[in-house]
């Protein structure tokens, strides 16, 4: 796991040990807290959801998915990268196991950009980041205070190797892309800490195209690493030439 994530990991904080605890996740500072659940002023932390453990300790709330459908609870996993998933059929007409939602509106609130599966509903690490999230797990409660005015947190690495992709497809070099086809483009992975994989939908055209933007540090300059095109399937159907 270090080698895959880009720096050791001495070990993990499991769910068995976290649950005696109450926590709060303050992503725009990049700090975990410990509070204490007894002296918790909760009218700072906004929203109260309330937790269950199932089986295994996964950590439910009741409450539907990001695109709404019949199932009235949701996995909390913020082991899950992405900002989560919705049910089938919460999306009408959507046929991939990934989608990119430009907006959508939950309990009350309109966040933008998001990426989600389709294998149930989740939400996830990147949906959090939205917020200043506090775990009260004694008292089996999550309180969500919104923090970015719903858009994504923002990864100003991300943001580098994305407008250097978009760079290459201004000036007609994006393998697949030309500069005159409009579309979306969104993140799709990290593997590692100098390596993003970016995936980009044509408008009109239900094919997705992927890019591997990689640099060997934060002193040398972004590059292409890979491109391929992917059909509706998830298959790949063509290997385009890398920078």
């Amino acid at each position: 796991m270090s080698k895959e994530d880009g720096h050791p990991l001495m070990g993990i904080l499991a769910m068995d040990c976290l649950k005696h605890y109450c926590i709060q996740l303050d992503f725009q500072a990049g700090k975990m807290r410990f509070l204490d659940s007894k002296h918790l002023d909760v009218t700072q932390l906004g929203k109260p959801y309330k937790l269950k453990f199932w089986l295994y300790s996964p950590l439910f709330t009741d409450h539907a998915g990001l695109a709404g459908g019949k199932r009235a609870h949701s996995l909390v996993d913020t082991g899950w990268d992405a900002d989560g998933s919705v049910e089938k059929g919460a999306i009408p007409g959507a046929t991939n196991d990934w989608m990119h939602l430009p907006q959508c509106v939950w309990d009350g609130q309109t966040y933008t950009d998001l990426d989600v599966g389709t294998e149930g509903n989740i939400l996830g690490l990147r949906f959090l980041a939205r917020h200043l999230v506090t775990f009260d797990f004694p008292r089996r409660t999550m309180y969500l205070k919104p923090a970015t005015d719903g858009r994504p947190l923002p990864d100003l690495e991300a943001k580098g190797a994305l407008e250097f992709l978009l760079q290459l497809k201004r000036t007609g070099q994006a393998q697949g892309w030309s500069k005159e086809e409009h579309g979306t483009i969104y993140l799709e992975s990290r593997p590692d800490s100098e390596t993003y994989v970016f995936a980009a939908r044509k408008d009109g055209d239900d094919r997705i195209y992927h890019y591997i933007v990689t640099r060997a540090s934060k002193e040398t300059p972004w590059k292409l690493q890979k491109a391929w095109r992917t059909d509706r399937d998830g298959k790949v159907a063509e290997e385009l030439p890398g920078q």
